[in-house]
């Protein structure tokens, strides 16, 4: 629309109706310039000829109320489903709502008439930023269109992994002592191969020993070993006989 204005129309800036779920903003052009448009605030600003004004609807964007993942915290382990969903309305009832999930400013492939997103089996590679973009458009008029964002940071940690250690008997024997590290099958995700690696298998001589265990390869990536695990230690101690003395010999 546009109205053409004599001097007794000042009130037309506050006098036209409102539509809901729009704003309105106003421009105007002259006589001189009929092409280009300015903004307008008050007519009593413009002094000019012929002022031709024009109202401006702009569609409010939609308002998005909740955006929220399933978990505490949004934390999450390797093997989890991520859920997010997000709640938001209209700014009027001639308008529909569409979906877009982004993730680390990537789209996240989603049907965009979803409000929910479901990613499921979950890698640490999955950690970041997520951001819901809802957009309003008219089902008459396809410029009429709007947009609202909001993003909500999530975690994937790696999933704790248990080991059971088996430690050779303490006392010096002369030989070679294995020491034994297993992870707990149980523990284990996804049929994944778990490699790992000791700082030391065997013990042999007196003394205090420490050992500790490592994931090596790929499973590094998305298991870690709980802490009470990692670490062990053993002293091996002198071997204790048990001599008879005969004068000055010893059997």
């Amino acid at each position: 629309y546009r109205y053409l204005l004599g001097s007794d129309d000042a009130n037309i800036l506050s006098d036209i109706p409102q539509r809901e779920g729009f704003t309105l903003a106003w421009e105007y052009s002259h006589g001189s310039q009929p092409d280009v448009r300015n903004d307008l605030t008050t007519l009593s600003s413009i002094v000019c000829e012929n002022i031709i004004v024009y109202p401006v609807w702009t569609l409010k964007a939609p308002q998005i109320t909740e955006l929220k993942s399933d978990k505490t915290d949004n934390l999450h382990i390797y093997g989890d489903n991520i859920n997010l969903s997000t709640l938001a309305t209209a700014p009027n009832s001639d308008v529909v709502l569409s979906y877009k999930w982004i993730s680390n400013d990537i789209d996240a492939g989603v049907d965009k008439t979803q409000s929910t997103l479901t990613l499921e089996n979950v890698k640490p590679d999955k950690t970041g930023t997520y951001t819901i973009e809802v957009t309003a458009s008219s089902t008459t008029s396809t410029s009429l269109v709007s947009k609202s964002t909001q993003s909500i940071n999530v975690t994937v940690n790696k999933k704790p992994l248990g080991f059971t250690w088996t430690l050779p008997d303490a006392v010096y024997s002369g030989n070679n002592k294995p020491v034994v590290c297993e992870y707990v099958a149980s523990d284990v995700i996804n049929g994944d191969a778990i490699t790992q690696e000791l700082n030391l298998d065997t013990v042999r001589n007196v003394g205090d020993y420490n050992f500790e265990v490592s994931l090596t390869g790929t499973c590094a990536e998305l298991y870690e070993i709980k802490s009470e695990n990692k670490k062990n230690s053993i002293t091996i101690t002198p071997f204790e006989k048990e001599v008879i003395w005969v004068g000055s010999a010893y059997t």
